[in-house]
């Protein structure tokens, strides 16, 4: 087990090396002394120490307790103060930096010893206090995020199921004007506009059902090849791949198994990320794409990166909201890596990017080759 590490902070040659002394005969590691409070706090960020026993009156410009105020603002690295005064205006001062301890000089080894365990322990369960109100933070967090999301894909299906049908009766209506309206006719083109921008909404209905239903998808679960679904999206990108002159490369693994997949909802998957892959480097010099796809333990991971300019910042939290996009008005709905999301989370699966503004971003998705919970018990 490993000796905490204890920084004695005292401007006294003769007292400091006592003092280290009683921490070697307690079994403590010593990290050394600071005879100021300008070195002390030089010496908690070098050595990092478990605990700092601070001489409250030091020689020079920075007293103990400034120099302690300082350390466990920057590291938080308990103090304990070792003084010979014991007066209430010192008492008081000390207080402001929240010490874990206080001792009067001269002291015994039991008292240091005592005082010393009861402000390791105490700084111990203080971070596992802060660790647990951290987790319980992020689970809360999650939580709502959670709920938000349940209540939106009720509230999309519910939206996307009263606008269809009115929706396909204006398409249908507007395939029946074109068919009876002349080319030639001033009304036509406006016809066509109208026809395609109905047939956007149509689509975007069709998106969000499929985003709130994704959750709900367990029939027609197939053991598929995971690299022959890949090819086949590159095979249906390939004519973009070439008039962006994008440089693609793969590597794919050989040996990895079958997996459990609703088919079309994976192809659907790699034809979003990788079409988002072609959009980012569309403005570069260097236009390339890269896929990679190999077995990770139990699962298959694929990792989809280009040479784009990268997630910003303020996006990356953004990223898998529905709706949120960076693209042009009439050019993306928003609901493409959140959908992709959606299904990778109906395999048990799991989707995540690394990125940086101005470089590279790499979507990787894990992918459980056995299925998680199903039916079929496999």
């Amino acid at each position: 087990m490993k000796k905490p590490q204890i920084l004695v902070v005292e401007d006294e040659g003769i007292v400091a090396k006592s003092i280290q002394n009683m921490l070697r005969n307690l079994g403590y590691s010593s990290s050394g002394f600071a005879t100021s409070g300008e070195m002390a706090i030089q010496k908690a960020e070098e050595i990092q120490p478990d605990l700092i026993l601070m001489d409250i009156r030091l020689k020079g410009t920075m007293d103990g307790v400034e120099a302690a105020q300082e350390i466990h603002r920057r590291f938080g690295i308990p103090i304990v103060y070792l003084t010979a005064y014991g007066d209430e205006k010192t008492l008081e001062r000390a207080k402001i930096s929240e010490p874990f301890g206080y001792l009067l000089k001269p002291f015994e080894e039991q008292d240091l010893h005592s005082t010393i365990e009861m402000a390791l322990y105490k700084s111990k369960m203080e971070k596992k206090r802060e660790e647990l109100h951290r987790k319980l933070k992020e689970s809360q967090a999650k939580l709502i995020q959670t709920e938000k999301m349940a209540a939106m894909g009720t509230m999309t299906a519910g939206l996307a199921h009263e606008l269809n049908n009115p929706l396909m009766s204006i398409l249908n209506f507007v395939l029946y004007a074109q068919k009876h309206t002349p080319k030639d006719y001033r009304i036509y083109p406006m016809l066509h506009d109208a026809e395609t921008e109905t047939r956007r909404c149509v689509d975007i209905i069709r998106n969000l059902l499929m985003y709130s239903r994704m959750e709900e998808s367990e029939e027609g679960f197939k053991k598929e090849s995971l690299a022959v679904i890949l090819e086949r999206v590159l095979a249906l990108l390939s004519s973009q791949i070439k008039s962006q002159k994008v440089l693609l490369t793969k590597r794919i693994s050989r040996g990895i198994p079958m997996i459990w997949v609703l088919e079309n909802n994976m192809q659907q998957i790699f034809f979003n990320i990788i079409g988002n892959a072609l959009d980012a480097v569309k403005e570069v010099e260097i236009k390339k794409v890269h896929v990679d796809m190999r077995q990770k333990g139990e699962y298959c991971q694929v990792l989809i990166s280009d040479s784009g300019k990268g997630i910003s910042s303020e996006n990356q939290s953004k990223i898998f909201d529905p709706f949120f996009t960076t693209k042009s008005v009439g050019e993306g709905t928003g609901l493409g890596l959140s959908i992709c999301q959606s299904i990778v989370k109906a395999h048990g699966g799991t989707i995540s990017f690394d990125s940086q503004c101005d470089k590279e971003a790499t979507f990787k998705i894990l992918l459980p080759i056995e299925r998680r919970g199903s039916k079929e018990g496999v």
